[in-house]
């Protein structure tokens, strides 16, 4: 079976100003998986992110990503590695690419945000209380 992207979007987005250092810098990332009900050859990826950079930002976003699949959905691929794994792969470098390009377009310095394995990503969330994400200086 392939999979093709249809769409990506960005459903919500918190962005603040963050002046507290006693905060840690931390990641936070969750992902689900939604099938639609009207076309049994789609479904998406629901991302639900969160990054604190203390004296910086914090920032929250939850970014979707439509597939298309090449057969119909039943319920072996729901729980085979497509959709819980190639899938968020697939998907996981535009939203990388997407919160490097808006940190860096509000005034930050950009969020190069690490590559994820996500055949080890435990249970779909994956939490890193002081997470070394890369923050290139301009």
């Amino acid at each position: 079976m392939n999979l093709q992207i249809l769409h990506n979007q960005v459903v919500n987005l918190e962005l603040q100003k963050f002046n507290s250092e006693k905060e840690k810098k931390s990641f936070s990332l969750q992902y689900i998986n939604q099938y639609d009900n009207n076309d049994n050859t789609i479904f998406n990826v629901v991302f639900d992110i969160e990054i604190t950079q203390p004296e910086e930002f914090i920032f929250k976003c939850k970014y979707v990503t439509w597939f298309k699949t090449s057969e119909p959905i039943n319920e072996n691929f729901k729980t085979s590695e497509l959709p819980n794994i190639n899938a968020p792969a697939i998907a996981f470098p535009f939203l990388r690419s997407f919160i490097s390009t808006i940190t860096l377009n509000a005034g930050y310095l950009p969020v190069i945000l690490p590559s994820i394995n996500f055949t080890t990503f435990p249970k779909h969330k994956f939490t890193f209380p002081a997470v070394n994400f890369t923050k290139t200086q301009i």
